[in-house]
């Protein structure tokens, strides 16, 4: 059975009422019984009572009556007038009037002289066995009860006074005696005994004899004297009322009654009450009642089913609505319905539950589309956009936009900073028409309503590349953007994402900051993804793999000093010999820059100390990138690697290019001149090609310029570039710097640099990268000739 709280509900019902009507229907058949018992007990005293009086009186008019026509008999036979009369003739007279069954005078001296009506032996039996019934005196006894024959006899011993010497004792002879008793008996018959039940409205029966042989003396011949003892009337109530009215038992209650004849010994009276007559109508009313608590237990139980229905039907009813809402249904309608106000209460909460249950969903389905940080839209959400615009067979636009640099802005202002440019840059797309999300980091997708041109696009990215002001900091916002078209593009959203980083990623690489997607690029994309890999493992294996070369720089002053720019080299067993410019650049663009720049230092470092041997003032020129600028733990890097290698930071040239200062001039003065101030020597790198500013050269702390080779490459043939040159090398001089040729491939250009007063000179002419040997070879052999430049063909 479903254990369910309407079937607990209606069971809980049910046995209350069923307990109540119980205990009910058991208090009011107790009270019926009780009252059944009463009645039957008071009816029976009652009748004792009528019964003991209709004897009283029954005896006492016979005995009046036999003593006054006795006392007639009496004076009849002393009369003259009768002389015929005798005790015989005159006790048969009273023995008809009396209609006794006997009468006689007994003499107590002489118990076997009798005077009696007749000659017989009747009288002797009754008067035997009137005696022999009595156990006291016979002169002390009045009356009593004595069977004879089977049948009930009363009689009684009244004692007289008689002159015997005037009485014939019979016709033929006398005797001079004392009268002391007259003895009469009367048959207590069937209809006497229906006449006093009769009168006292109860049945009577006399029980006699021993108990082998117990006679019972009733008009009712079915009752038995065990019956009559059986069933007297005690104050056990409920033993009668279990008997007679629960099981059926026979109809009579009797009571034992006292017979006012003491001598009586072998005779008892019960009287006997009709139980079904005085009871049958408190029978009735029990059975009424039983009925009637049958009936209300039913009904009560079916009110029970119908109020658990109408309690449960409701919450059945709740149940299905949470099911509903549990599947996402809102729309479900919560009707209270006429219930009760307990019902209603739980209904209205349950309606501010579903209510405040939909307002949180759509909270976090809110949160789940949106981006906590721009308020755009998410990847998540931007995705199933796509998707559904591809199910659709939809032609659409999706125009990637990446903060190129966010990495370097969040580590030189901070990341609130970085926020705030990512907030800026997503409030000014999202003001275009179209769908804006944020996918991940400084990278936003934008699809606009309809198709833009690259012209369009390019006038939108300068728009949005408008600087942002926060705090009181300006910061120049630049972004790569990558263009797809869907589906010709990509044919799922996470095709999708994975070819926008591509040519995001390409953009940024090659500087172009504004691409279409192309089929090539993917494969480009795979091998920057391969050398990523294989770089970063061999960095942290010290895989040999990787080597550094060495290229040069001499003097052009005449002065003594040589310089060493250690070049990274990578030949990879698949990739081949991959160039410097590749893989130093992807290594930047991914991230682990700082990787490679501490394998350069300690590779740069160590083979520095096999130099020793060379007598030559030799110092190491070392390239870094924008971020190991900003990285505040490159100085104490540094410093360590020169306790490790003892060597001075007087020894090392830090390059960096123009790049590394534009972009964050104020940033890179401050840890430049952390460097400086240890020591180490600072030059910018390929100057003259960038964003140059004059301002900067007064705040940096540079040591050394280096022409970029483009400026140098024919410079014997070129004004223009001589121009430059002399401008750049008057700059150096005014700020008190040094100045390094690099490119220098021709003998011309060389000449011309040291009669422009250039200081250093690099370049294939004077020594191409070399490893370590050939660099110590060729330093020995340059000192040998006293400093001279060597001639060597480009």
């Amino acid at each position: 059975m479903i254990n369910t709280l309407h079937a607990k509900f209606a069971k809980l019902i049910a046995l209350i009422v069923l307990a109540t009507a119980v205990i009910i229907l058991a208090v009011v058949w107790n009270n019926l019984s009780q009252t059944v018992h009463k009645n039957i007990s008071s009816g029976l005293k009652g009748a004792e009572y009528g019964f003991k009086k209709e004897l009283s009186s029954f005896q006492n008019e016979r005995i009046e009556q036999a003593l006054l026509l006795f006392e007639n008999a009496n004076i009849a036979i002393f009369d003259n007038n009768h002389p015929h009369n005798t005790f015989q003739t005159e006790l048969q007279s009273i023995l008809l009037e009396l209609e006794a069954s006997q009468i006689g005078l007994f003499f107590p001296d002489a118990p076997d002289s009798l005077v009696k009506d007749d000659a017989s032996v009747t009288f002797s039996a009754h008067l035997q066995a009137f005696l022999d019934s009595n156990a006291s005196n016979v002169l002390d006894s009045q009356n009593s009860f004595y069977i004879l024959n089977e049948q009930l006899y009363w009689g009684f011993i009244q004692p007289v006074s008689l002159p015997v010497s005037q009485v014939k004792l019979s016709i033929d002879e006398q005797t001079d005696m004392n009268l002391p008793g007259l003895f009469v008996s009367y048959l207590f018959d069937l209809k006497r005994l229906s006449s006093l039940s009769d009168a006292l409205g109860m049945r009577l029966a006399f029980v006699y004899g021993d108990e082998q042989s117990e006679l019972v003396y009733s008009r009712d011949d079915a009752i038995s004297a065990e019956q009559l003892r059986k069933w007297q009337v005690t104050d056990n109530y409920w033993h009668l009322f279990n008997h007679r009215v629960i099981f059926g038992a026979q109809d009579l209650y009797t009571q034992n009654v006292a017979l006012d004849a003491p001598g009586s010994t072998q005779v008892t009276s019960y009287l006997a009450i009709n139980a079904k007559r005085v009871s049958e109508n408190f029978i009735a009313l029990q059975r009424s009642i039983a009925l009637i608590s049958l009936v209300g237990v039913a009904l009560s139980i079916l009110l029970g089913f119908y109020l658990a229905t109408r309690i449960t039907k409701p919450l059945r009813k709740l149940a299905l609505d949470a099911n509903a809402i549990a599947k996402g249904d809102y729309q479900h309608s919560l009707e209270h319905g006429a219930y009760t106000q307990e019902v209603n209460t739980l209904f209205s909460a349950f309606t501010s539950m579903k209510k405040a249950v939909e307002e949180r969903e759509a909270t976090i389905t809110k949160q789940a589309q949106i981006d906590a940080l721009t308020g755009i839209y998410n990847r998540s959400h931007i995705a199933s956009v796509i998707d559904d615009y591809l199910a659709e067979n939809k032609r659409f636009q999706v125009i990637g936009i990446n903060i190129h640099g966010f990495r370097g802005i969040n580590d030189v202002f901070g990341y609130e900073y970085g926020d705030e440019c990512l907030k800026q840059l997503a409030k000014r797309i999202s003001e275009k028409p179209g769908i804006t999300a944020r996918v991940t980091g400084g990278e936003i997708i934008w699809i606009p309503e309809s198709p833009l041109s690259v012209e369009a696009i390019r006038a939108i990215k300068e728009h949005i590349e408008e600087s942002v002001e926060f705090e009181g900091i300006c910061i120049q916002l630049k972004t790569a953007v990558g263009i797809l078209h869907c589906p010709d593009d990509a044919i799922t959203s996470e095709e999708v994402f994975k070819r926008l980083n591509i040519v995001i990623d390409e953009a940024q690489i090659t500087r172009k900051l504004l691409l279409g997607f192309e089929a090539a690029q993917e494969q480009k994309y795979f091998r920057r993804l391969q050398v990523i890999t294989e770089l970063k493992q061999a960095l942290e294996s010290n895989s040999e793999q990787l080597s550094l070369v060495y290229q040069p720089k001499i003097r052009l002053d005449g002065k003594p000093g040589i310089q060493l720019e250690a070049l990274a080299r990578w030949r990879h067993p698949a990739l081949g010999d991959v160039r410097p410019d590749e893989f130093i650049s992807i290594a930047e663009h991914a991230g682990f820059i700082e990787l490679f720049t501490r394998w350069l230092v300690k590779q740069a470092f160590s083979d520095l100390k096999t130099f020793d041997h060379v007598k030559a003032d030799i110092k190491l020129a070392l390239n870094i990138s924008a971020d190991d600028v900003v990285d505040s733990s490159l100085p104490s890097f540094l410093a360590q690697q020169l306790v490790e290698h003892d060597i001075q930071a007087t020894s090392i040239l830090l390059e960096l290019t123009e790049r590394v200062i534009v972009k964050n001039p104020d940033n890179a003065v401050r840890h430049l001149r952390v460097l400086q101030d240890a020591g180490f020597k600072i030059a910018i790198d390929d100057f003259g090609t960038g964003y140059s500013s004059l301002s900067y050269l007064t705040k940096l702390p540079i040591d050394t310029l280096k022409i970029d080779r483009s400026f140098i490459y024919q410079l014997a043939e070129s004004k223009e570039n001589q121009a430059i040159c002399k401008t750049i090398l008057a700059l150096a001089t005014n700020f008190e710097m040094e100045v390094v040729a690099e490119g220098v491939e021709d003998a011309q250009s060389l000449a011309l640099l040291a009669e422009l007063g250039c200081d250093w000179g690099q370049g294939y002419l004077i020594c191409r990268p070399v490893n370590r040997k050939q660099a110590a070879e060729w330093i020995e052999s340059y000192c040998e000739k006293g400093l001279q430049l060597k001639q060597t063909p480009a």
